[in-house]
Order: C-alpha cells, then structure tokens, then sequence
C-alpha cells in the first residue's frame, strides 16, 4: 500500500439556499444573511413548522445534459454542483475519476411514491427504485460524465457530507484513485419533513447556535462538491491548488441513537483523530468551523468536545457556526461546511454566525458574531456529527502546509469472526451445513401473506428469533436491525470478543446496505399519508435512517472507531469490506465489524417488481443462458476483522488473511444473481481472471441458494470461501442448466466437489460498471 504525500483541492462546486454558485454562496454566508423562509414546495399547512431553507431558483435549463432534469430534485443539485467543481478543476476528459457521494435521503421524493403504492396496493413507475436508490448519485454523476473509477455512496446521517471528503482523501492516499469527486445532497420532502418534524428538535423561527435563546434547528437542502486531487496529478497537468486537505476521521459516540454523548466525548475523539491524521498539534488550527445545530444539548457538547480537544487554545480561536443562515443542510450540510472553510483559506475571512446577541456563559467560545472576521487562516478544521452517533472532521490547510507523509508498513488484516444469518442457515454450523448440502433457500414468501407478495420467490430467513442470539432486551428494533444485532453477536461470540467498550477508539465499524431499514421507512410515512404529521410515532423516523441498524451496533459494543456505512447497492459489500481492511492496514483500528445487512419489505418488493428485476420463474439461476432476473433474499453477514498482531496476542483462531490477490486464487465465488447485466459482467470478469491464471479453477454462485442478498452477499461469499478452506469441499451452484455465453469456466453444479483452496476470490461485479475483488488465503505457516 502506498501512501500519497500530498491531497489537494483543485474544483468547488455548490447548489444551496445561500446560492447556486460557489461566488454566490460565499458572498451569501459572508455578509450574514439567513436563508430560512417560509416553504413553498409542498403543503405546510398541517406541519407544525413551516420555515426552512429551500434551494431558491434553481434550474438545469442551462445544464449540458438534457436527461438529468429527469432525476430526483436531490441528484439535480448534485449534478449541478458536479457540473461547477469538474468545470473550476478544468477536467473535461478524464474518465478515471472516482465518486464518493454523502446523503442521508438520497432521492427520497421519488421514493414516496413507492411508500404511496404499498399503502394503496398500487405498483409504482418502473424507474422509481432506480432514481430513489441511494446509489443513483453516484451512478448519475458518472453516466453524465462517462466516469469509469470506484463509485462509493456513503450514509452516516448529518456527518455524510464530510464523511465522503475524507473517505475520498483515503482513495487518493492509498493509490486506488488520483482524482475524486467529492459529495453531499440532500432535498427537502414531505417524507423528510415530516420525520424531521417528529425529532422535535426544530426552533420556531430562526437557529440560534450557541446562544442562550436558542431552541432548535432548521433544516435545509442541496448539493456540494469538492474535487480531491493527488499533489502530484494535479501538477502534472497544471492545476491550481485551491486547498489542500491535511486530515480527517469518522467515528461513533456509541452512546446513544439521539443524544450525543455526554460532554461531546464522540465529537473529541474524531476531532482528535483527525488531527493526529494530518500530523498536527491543536495549537495549529487557526479556526473551527462547527456542527453548531442550534439544539440546546449539541451546541453544550460541542463546546465541551472543542475545549477537551483545544484547551487553552479555544480562548483565542476563532469558531463560527454557518447553520445560523443557512439551515442545516442534511446530508450535504458537511460538504457545504467543507467547501466554506476551504473559502475560508482562501480568502482569509470567517463567515459570521447569526442570531447569537446573547451568548449562553456554557457555549463559552471565541465565536464570531455578525460580521465577518479578516484574520490569517491558515488551517481549518469542520466538525461534523448526526443521528446514531456519527461524527466526521476534516482539516484543510493553505497549499503546501501539509507535512510530508511517510509510507507506514501496512498491518496484516486477517478474519477472527464470522456471524451468518440466512435463508440456508443462521450461525456458522447451520450456515456450513446449508452450503455443503447445497440448500435452496429461496421459497414463497411467508412474510408477507397478501396475494401480491405471497406469491414471490425469496430468499426468506424464517423461523427467526432474536433471543436466541443475542438476549438483551431492546426496544424498537425492526427486521434489518434485528439481523445485524444476532449476526454481530454471533461473530463476536465466535472470534472470542466480548467488546464491551473498553477498547474505546481502537475498534470500529464498516457495513454496506442496499435498502438499510427500508420497512420502518414505509411504515412511519404510511401514518404520514393516512393520519397526517401530527400523528406520526416520532420513536421510528431514526429507525428510517440507512445507517441506523450499524450505528446500533457501535452502541451496544462499544465501538468509538472508524465508523462508515455503504449504501452503494449490491457494491455496498464489498466496499465496506475493503475500507475495514484499509482501516485496519493503516492502524487505525485494531478490530473492525464488517460485513452487510438486508432485509425484505414491501417496499423492496414492490420496488423490484415494478422495474421487472425479478425471475420470471421465480427460481435463482446465476450464470443460466435462460435466467431473467433476481430473487430478493435478506439476512446478516457479519465478519470480525483484526490485526494479525492484535489477534496473534490474544490466541484467537484465525480463518483467512486478506492477500491483495498477490498469492493468485485456487478458487472462485461469484455474486452473479441471474440477471442479465449482472452475469454478464461477472461472466467477463471471471473468464479474464481464469484466463490470466493458466489454470482451471471451480467458480460457484451462493445467491443461488440465498437470493440477491444486497449488501450482505459479498460477506456471505466469503464465509463460503472460508468453509471450503475449512473442509476442503465447494459449494455447489443451483439450477444453472445451461451456462450463458461467457461463462467459459468451471462451473460448480454437482454436491461433494473436492476444493484444495489455499486463496480463493470474492467476485463483485454489479452489471452498473462497479467491480471489487475480494482475496483471502489461508493464514501462511
């Protein structure tokens, strides 16, 4: 792993209530001016508030690429933003690029119209999944601009937006990208508002950070972008560095799903943590751009968490809270703040905060007030932090004042743990057992009894009962959650942990999802259509977030390091995956959770059947000439990932290394689904890598015994490869009669299929142009 020395900031781009352009934003932010006004997009009349901060005159008349005014109003803004940034970086033909995208409702005003069709029992337009799914960002932004790079959706709640900035930095540090685009969206909709509503964290009429009248927040839309660079492409070719991005962290409170944690505990650490990244003392930033909600709690922890990191430095640094005018912009709220403290570099002048004429004596810090301050400001850093204990901080610098970075031998990562919950079987014994015999999974869905659902095939873990894997009792906790929950308890339970807390900041957390709670979404706006927003159970709109069912789990273990959650699609997997492995590779962690979770819903359902992705038959046949489609399946898929030298000192029994694919592979396992575009780009793939290899290696396809298990499946395939490792026989692949053109290769068909694997590949190839592989090998003698 190499690391780059320097990541700068070539291109900025911004569609938000302060403008529509970065020059407007700035002049905006600069002289003070609240943007919070009366709605006008949809109905206030039965919420409780009626004042936010819209994206005002906005339009895509001007765009170059007519098809984008067909996306949800959240993927406009982020067009629009693109289309800035890419412009000011001067990159017009360099398809290389990478995407990391942050969002916490993604389209989400498409997505009502699924929500509308399960409470009607209606279908809804064939398109609606793909334009609400929360990978279609990313996917936009590389279609307009035919970007072929990793493609990565992040969700982590109000720390998205600064999430993706540093994930993205991360790329370019480790060689996988050289230039990345860098994002938060988000737009305001009935959904959105209605559960924002129901926080009861909303003010009356205006934010008031850090003041002692202050009584909540407002919340607000739009898109930012930042382009990342590496020092030395961005040379190459003549660019101008804007900024450069010194450091960054993500982590968990792991405290509470709402409150944040006593004395900003959380918000310390990741502030902490991203300094040590960037190689700098507390004395050095010159200023904080903060979280600064407005709420009575954040405001008090934040300043806790900012005097615990600066000490006596904080009387004398200046901090400004940009919520005050512009709202609080969701999940592109970390990308605005970012693109603002750059600004800040470069023109050496701090935005105001408003609505602060009496400063509350326990929010004692240096703000500024009204004005903007004409100071010397040469490092920055922005706080971040959201629902379920997500925190993010980035730190940006004037070009060149970022120390060297030396190339740290990166740390063997290596799988103590695994926790399967499955059609096939839950728990490792049942799980083995289930591939061995090659157990169809797939069935009519019992779930969901009405004629519409029941006579679906899916892949349905049946019989479940949270009790029995993991004991302690919970409240609210819906089917998604409740998977992740035993599959975590079954991994730790199996690498030998108890993680109770008091390894602090040394363990994290990285899972991928494709529809995350999707369940409790549909059932909080159903009260919403059918009893208005006054009546909806405030108790499930946290449970709607994607990132819910993961940061549950920093909670209940204690996990307070590195925190990400994919929401890529079917390459949410995998992502997760390797960004804990890199996590662990360059110290940052010790042990990490890994892995994806699923479940099934109407909405899924519903969703999938309207864009006809479902088999027609109803049978799951990777990698058949006459498949059409996919079968939903849902479960858990937890890995425990560690340090070898961490679980070498412990005596933990260890299955498998990650190997980078430098030992070559005696094996195979494919996430082929039975669609078409999926199979066909796992066929090319595997073909290749066969073909390279000189030698004939056996391929098989888990999800034909478990359905399209979204995020879980790259996990899953994993546990598969470490079975055949374990008992030296490879899981068969069910129902492919006759392999379709491509599938040159050893198909696995038949039971008892002897596998003399030392290494062995995961094969993620999603049909939307995203590939991962995956490589393990048994741990060298």
């Amino acid at each position: 792993m190499n690391i780059t020395s320097s990541v700068v900031v070539t291109g900025l781009g911004i569609v938000s209530p302060a403008g529509n352009d970065v020059a407007t934003f700035w002049r905006t932010i600069r002289a003070g001016e609240s943007c919070l006004r009366p709605l006008t997009r949809f109905d206030t009349t039965s919420f409780m508030v009626k004042t936010g901060g819209e994206v005002r005159d906005f339009s895509l008349s001007e765009f170059p690429r007519a098809a984008a005014s067909q996306e949800d109003l959240a993927v406009q803004y982020l067009l629009s933003a693109t289309e800035q940034a890419l412009r000011q970086a001067g990159l017009t033909h360099e398809p290389d690029i990478a995407i990391v995208a942050g969002t916490n409702f993604a389209g989400a005003a498409t997505g009502e119209q699924i929500f509308s069709a399960v409470v009607n029992d209606q279908t809804c337009d064939r398109l609606a999944w793909k334009k609400s799914a929360f990978q279609r960002g990313a996917d936009a932004i590389a279609e307009t601009w035919g970007l072929t790079g990793r493609r990565l959706t992040l969700s982590l709640s109000c720390s998205s937006g600064s999430a993706a900035v540093s994930v993205a930095a991360d790329l370019i540090r480790t060689g996988q990208a050289e230039i990345v685009i860098a994002a938060g969206f988000d737009a305001l909709s009935t959904f959105v508002w209605s559960g924002l509503g129901a926080l009861r964290t909303m003010a009356q009429d205006t934010v008031r950070p850090f003041d002692i009248n202050r009584d909540g927040t407002l919340f607000s839309e739009g898109g930012g972008v930042i382009i990342l660079e590496s020092g030395a492409r961005a040379a190459a070719r003549g660019a101008v560095a804007l900024a450069e991005y010194a450091g960054g962290a993500t982590n968990n409170n792991a405290f509470h799903i709402t409150a944040p944690a006593k004395e900003g505990a959380g918000s310390a650490e990741v502030m902490r943590a991203a300094l040590a990244d960037a190689g700098l003392r507390a004395a050095e930033i010159d200023h904080v751009n903060a979280h600064g909600t407005g709420t009575v709690a954040n405001d008090v922890t934040e300043t806790q968490a900012i005097r615990e990191v600066f000490g006596a430095h904080t009387d004398h640094m200046p901090v400004t809270a940009l919520k005050s005018g512009l709202g609080h912009m969701l999940g592109a709220a970390g990308a605005a703040e970012a693109i603002a403290s750059i600004l800040t570099v470069i023109e050496n002048e701090i935005p105001p905060t408003i609505n602060c004429s009496n400063q509350d004596p326990a929010c004692d810090l240096r703000v500024v007030k009204n004005t903007a301050a004409r100071m010397t400001v040469d490092r920055v850093l922005s706080n971040s932090a959201g629902i379920g204990g997500c925190n993010s901080a980035v730190i940006f610098t004037k070009p060149g004042l970022t120390l060297p970075r030396g190339c740290p031998k990166p740390r063997r990562v290596v799988i103590t743990g695994i926790g399967p919950v499955s059609s096939i079987g839950v728990g490792k014994a049942d799980f083995f057992e289930g591939l061995a015999i090659g157990d169809d999974g797939v069935g009519a869905c019992l779930l969901y009894p009405e004629d519409r659902f029941a006579d679906m095939a899916v892949g349905e873990v049946v019989d479940f009962v949270l009790k029995d894997y993991f004991s302690k009792p919970k409240g609210y906790l819906d089917r998604a959650t409740q998977f992740a929950f035993a599959g975590a308890a079954l991994a730790l339970r199996d690498a030998g942990l108890s993680c109770d807390g008091t390894a602090g900041n040394r363990r994290g957390i990285a899972l991928g999802t494709e529809t995350g709670c999707l369940e409790t979404a549909g059932t909080f706006y159903a009260d919403y259509l059918t009893k208005g927003p006054r009546f909806v159970k405030p108790i499930l709109f946290p449970h709607t977030y994607v990132n819910t069912s993961i940061s549950m789990l920093a909670i209940e273990y204690g996990l307070r390091g590195p925190h990400v959650v994919f929401a890529s699609g079917a390459a949410a997997g995998p992502q997760a995956i390797l960004a804990a492995v890199d996590q662990i590779r360059l110290g940052r962690a010790d042990m990490m959770l890994t892995g994806g979770v699923e479940a099934l819903s109407r909405e899924w359902l519903t969703a999938l059947s309207a864009e006809g992705a479902l088999a027609d038959d109803g049978v799951s046949a990777p990698f058949d000439r006459a498949a059409s489609g996919l079968v939903p399946g849902e479960g858990a898929a937890i890995l425990v990932l560690e340090d070898f030298e961490h679980a070498a000192a412990r005596g933990a029994r260890i299955y498998g290394e990650f190997t980078d694919g430098q030992t070559g592979t005696d094996a195979v396992f494919s996430c082929a689904n039975g669609c078409p575009e999926t199979d066909t780009a796992e066929s090319a793939a595997i073909a290749k890598l066969v073909r390279e290899s000189g030698q004939d290696i056996p391929v098989t396809a888990v999800k034909s015994m478990t359905g399209e298990t979204g995020g879980a499946s790259a996990a899953f395939h994993i546990m598969a490869g470490l079975m055949a490792m374990e008992t030296g026989v490879m899981p068969p692949t069910l129902n492919t009669r006759t392999p379709r053109d491509g599938a040159e290769f050893d198909l696995v068909t038949d039971l008892d299929r002897a596998c003399e694997a030392r290494h062995f590949t995961v094969s993620c190839h999603d049909g939307r142009g995203q590939s991962d592989n995956i490589q393990v090998s048994k741990l060298a003698d």
